[in-house]
């Protein structure tokens, strides 16, 4: 590019190259500013359903989950699409949401009690590292339906393939439909 081009834009090269350390920040602050743009909605994709026991769960950490299913068993997502899960900005859906760190579920954290999770039993699940998720309610024509919250561990897991999953709660049991909603997942 010649001398004449640099001009035109405002900085020659040889104020560029005089400017020194300055000019180098000046640079860096501003690819900085443009790649920390948060975007008006950041749902999440990826989740996955594991048909041991029912539920949803992240696999984006990059190691196995225990399944609650029984000692040394892992999720299974054979089967599994790949979920979305609304961000609590996006405003769709019930918010109150949260994934649990120590087993990669996804539970409400809107009644007040910290469930039961698969890795930290009655202490209950974490909210440390979370960011806020909302569930749609209700069966939707391009969603996956039929999903619930269970009462005993404060997931949520899929009611509608033929079985009541299994839930961690007291060493275990099954996931509860009675006081669910019907709730509603896309898929990627």
């Amino acid at each position: 590019m010649s001398n004449g081009s640099n001009q035109r834009m405002g900085l020659s090269r040889r104020a560029l190259l005089g400017a020194g350390a300055s000019g180098a920040v000046i640079l860096t602050t501003a690819a900085l500013s443009v790649t920390t743009a948060m975007p008006a909605s950041a749902s999440q994709s990826g989740w996955l359903w594991c048909n041991q026991c029912m539920s949803l769960w992240w696999p984006g950490n990059g190691f196995q989950v225990r399944c609650p299913i029984g000692p040394g068993r892992f999720h299974n997502s054979t089967g599994s699409g790949r979920y979305i899960v609304n961000d609590d900005r996006d405003g769709v859906g019930q918010g109150g949401w949260r994934w649990c760190a120590y087993c990669q579920g996804l539970w409400y954290a809107g009644n007040g009690d910290r469930g039961y999770c698969t890795v930290n039993g009655p202490g209950g699940h974490t909210l440390a590292g979370s960011r806020g998720y909302r569930v749609v309610q209700g069966p939707t024509t391009n969603g996956q339906s039929l999903w619930a919250w269970c009462r005993r561990c404060d997931g949520l897991w899929f009611a509608d393939n033929g079985t009541v999953g299994y839930c961690p709660f007291q060493g275990g049991s099954f996931h509860i439909f009675a006081g669910s909603g019907v709730y509603s997942l896309n898929q990627d």
